[in-house]
């Protein structure tokens, strides 16, 4: 069914470092799906899995291309970035030639993406989230359209907007997205739960959201078209905490709700004296996401509004 490629990376030692990716059909149009920019990111992998049993019957019409470890050095620890450099590869742009391992991942991953007709790079939060697209304004009316148009067809619960020129989305600035759309390139990512906290009809929506993108693209014969154009869209503002200890979010939180001033949002129990602070909410708002029971730091995320 498929054919497995490598992209050459480099190595330490007698390990290899090159990059599989396994495709399916050939010619245009062409899909590129990553999984695992994150080495710590799997959910993804339970997503492709489940878009591809979706199409295994279906007679294809161009290229899909999926990447299951976009970052495989951090993917075999399990961790958000690789040992060899500790650089957050969504963090690295257009990457280097001659850089480090992370920044030479991020330029052959940007040579790949660039044949493409569309990409799409799946992450996951830490906090409980709904199936989350992510666009990125640029102020570039034709490729924002075209990514809109996808964003659409893919069907997710809510967008979240990043605005290139916003000072609050400085860190979202030199994504490998943001990249992309510069580029001119069709592209965007999306965010999930953790694996451990996303339900199967979840897993189904983002799947089904990435079967309905190959029917748009002219890939599969006879199959109907979702466009929804009812989509929630918000610019997403965090919220951290000031305390450290046990954090437990409110039973009755549900994302995507609304949330007034001075409503409880969960609790922080103190360590080590086990004293517990309640935590309200500053201001009224839609509840994008929020951090499911963990210990937290100072400065932990722990929910987010639009």
């Amino acid at each position: 069914m498929f054919e497995i490629n490598y992209l050459k990376l480099g190595q330490k030692g007698v390990i290899n470092y090159d990059l599989p990716v396994y495709s399916i059909g050939s010619s245009k149009p062409e899909i590129t799906i990553a999984c695992s920019i994150h080495g710590d990111e799997t959910a993804g992998l339970f997503i492709v899995n489940n878009f591809l049993k979706k199409i295994a019957d279906k007679k294809l019409l161009g290229k899909i291309n999926i990447i299951p470890s976009a970052n495989p050095v951090a993917q075999f620890l399990y961790s958000r970035t690789a040992f060899l450099d500790q650089k957050d590869l969504n963090r690295s742009g257009n990457g280097r030639d001659n850089g480090s391992y992370t920044d030479r991942l991020a330029d052959t991953l940007m040579k790949f993406y660039s044949n493409s007709d569309i990409v799409i790079n799946i992450h996951e939060f830490e906090m409980i989230s709904p199936v989350m697209a992510i666009f990125d304004r640029v102020n570039e009316v034709e490729i924002e359209n075209k990514i809109m148009e996808a964003i659409k067809v893919f069907n997710p619960e809510m967008i979240w907007q990043i605005n290139y020129d916003k000072s609050s989305d400085t860190q979202y600035q030199t994504t490998l997205d943001m990249a992309l759309t510069k580029k001119g390139i069709v592209n965007f990512a999306f965010e999930t739960s953790q694996l451990a906290l996303i339900s199967k009809e979840e897993i189904e929506k983002a799947a089904q959201g990435l079967f309905n993108l190959v029917s748009h693209y002219g890939m599969i014969e006879n199959t109907l078209e979702y466009n929804n154009t009812n989509i929630p869209a918000y610019i997403r503002k965090e919220t951290t905490s000031e305390l450290s200890g046990l954090w437990e979010p409110n039973e009755s939180l549900k994302v995507l709700s609304q949330i007034k001033k001075g409503q409880v949002m969960g609790k922080v129990t103190s360590l080590p004296d086990f004293s517990e602070t309640e935590i309200y909410s500053q201001e009224d708002g839609v509840l994008l996401q929020y951090r499911h029971r963990q210990i937290i730091g100072t400065g932990s995320a722990i929910y987010s509004f639009g």
